[in-house]
Parts: structure tokens; sequence; C-alpha cells
């Protein structure tokens, strides 16, 4: 379960935070652990062209990440969290087309990570991307959008990982129905390719309230 807020500070910047609670199962033939609690806060903020007098359609988005807790290096315990912090910078795009009806949006970052996610182990940094197109019609609102995420060389103990470098593509097609005060958000996450990362489907629902 995911609890993310939005606020516009001033014309152009806005910042964001996103805290998670996780509650986590995962069984084989010894048996079944489980486990819940808080995992990861992210925080962002993200600045329009306009705040420098630019007339173009560029964010400038710098967030961080911080750990909700220590990686257990147990192999009885799950871990809610990675245990290290991540700082990425982006630049993000968009532009309307149909007098607003439709769109298309895209962005690409550098993610920077530090510390150690388990013992002795120095994760490594990573690029990431989104793509997406998506317009609205009365009370719909929908979106595709393809996302992509391409690691460097994980190290332990003095040792590069090579093979254990996290790659992914995925696609995460949104729908979302005016409910109420706010919209109801149905979303899936279906990956294409990849390498060490989750690589089982999605599927998200969230309700999104303005003010």
């Amino acid at each position: 379960m995911y609890l993310t807020v939005a606020y516009g500070l001033l014309y152009g910047v806005d910042v964001w935070a996103q805290t998670a609670v996780h509650r986590l199962r995962y069984a084989d033939q010894a048996g079944a652990v489980e486990r819940t609690g808080l995992g990861d806060v992210r925080l962002a903020v993200r600045v329009g062209a306009e705040r420098f007098g630019l007339d173009v359609p560029v964010n400038l988005r710098a967030g961080v990440k911080l750990p909700g807790g220590r990686f257990p290096v147990d192999a009885r315990i799950l871990p809610l969290s990675e245990g290290q912090v991540d700082a990425e910078l982006s630049l993000e795009s968009g532009v309307t087309f149909a007098g607003g009806a439709l769109f298309a949006v895209g962005g690409v970052g550098h993610r920077w990570r530090f510390g150690e996610s388990s013992a002795a182990r120095e994760p490594a940094d990573e690029w990431i991307g989104r793509v997406g197109i998506g317009g609205s019609r009365g009370v719909f609102r929908w979106e595709l959008a393809a996302e992509g995420l391409n690691g460097g060389v994980p190290v332990q103990q003095g040792l590069s990982l090579v093979t254990d470098r996290r790659r992914m593509i995925q696609l995460a097609p949104t729908l979302a129905v005016s409910f109420g005060l706010g919209t109801l958000d149905l979303s899936a996450q279906l990956p294409l390719v990849g390498r060490n990362l989750p690589s089982d489907h999605g599927l998200s629902v969230g309700y999104r309230l303005f003010w």
C-alpha cells in the first residue's frame, strides 16, 4: 500500500512524497515466512523551465529515497527496504494534442545509489526512462507508458558482479475514471524483458484526490 502526496509550492514548483507499507509472503518446500512493515520513503521536487524565464515544456526533477529500515542479512527475514539511500535527477517533458484531449510525455534520468544494501555489497548506479501517450474523454482518462531501467555492475567484497546488473523494460497501462471527489485509477505492470528484478505481472488500484 502506497500513500503519495504532491503539492504545488509556487507556480512551476511542486513537491512530492511517498511512503509504503509492505505485506510480504514467501513460500517454498521448506515452509513460508511473512513480514509486514514500513518500506522506503521517497521525496522529490520538480521545477519547470518557466521558473527560469524559459518558454519550453521541460521540467527538472530531483529526488531521494530514504531507507525505511535495515536490509536483514538473514534468509529467514524478508526485507522491507533496500537499506540504502538513492538520489536521482531527471529531465521531463510533454506536449498536448487535439485541444488537450491527447498528450505525450517522456523523461530520462540518472539514479545514484549510495551505501550498502546488504553486507559488503555496493549497489550500482542506474539510468531510468519513461515515455507515454494518453488522453481523456468525459469521465475517463487513459495512458499507455513504457518504463525502462539499466543498471551498472554492483560490487561485493571488492568483486564486480557482472551477472547481477539490473535491467528492465515494462509496459504500464493506466485507466482512470472520475468517481466521487476524485478519480479511481487501475493500472498494470507488464514486464517485457529484464534481469535481476521481479518479472511477474502486477496490478494496482488507487484513488486520487485533488484539492
